[in-house]
């Protein structure tokens, strides 16, 4: 089955099973792999003791720091940002991680939700979710 017509969470999956023997964790299995983006520090504070026992999380305070990280390392198999953020909004940062790996999947969370920020944020970052 191609990529195309395999859920987001399917391809969470078929992602995290490919990185099984690349990360090993002490019980053997791989740990999914998060970046976050949020330049509110308690937001991240959150979002590390909420999922860092769970996942490979790697957070961040801004998109450029981000992007240049996942240019390092490569896509984690989830991104999670923040929308309202100095220097680069969320849809954004989605915008480049699409263009970068179109199968990573995507999310994002603001309090400010308005019709316009959803139709980018669907249309240009195509997002898994908005919440």
């Amino acid at each position: 089955m191609s990529d195309e017509k395999l859920s987001a969470i399917e391809r969470l999956q078929a992602r995290r099973e490919d990185r099984d023997a690349a990360r090993p964790t002490e019980t053997g299995g791989a740990r999914p792999t998060i970046v976050a983006v949020d330049d509110e520090r308690g937001n991240l504070d959150a979002m590390q003791r909420v999922l860092g026992d769970r996942f490979d999380l790697s957070v961040f305070e801004d998109g450029p720091s981000a992007l240049a990280y996942v240019g390092e390392v490569g896509c984690p198999d989830l991104f999670i940002t923040d929308q309202r953020m100095a220097g680069m909004t969320g849809v954004e940062f989605l915008r480049w991680v699409r263009d970068f790996d179109e199968s990573a999947v995507r999310i994002l969370v603001t309090a400010y939700g308005d019709v316009e920020t959803l139709g980018a944020a669907i249309n240009d970052g195509r997002i898994y979710r908005y919440i």
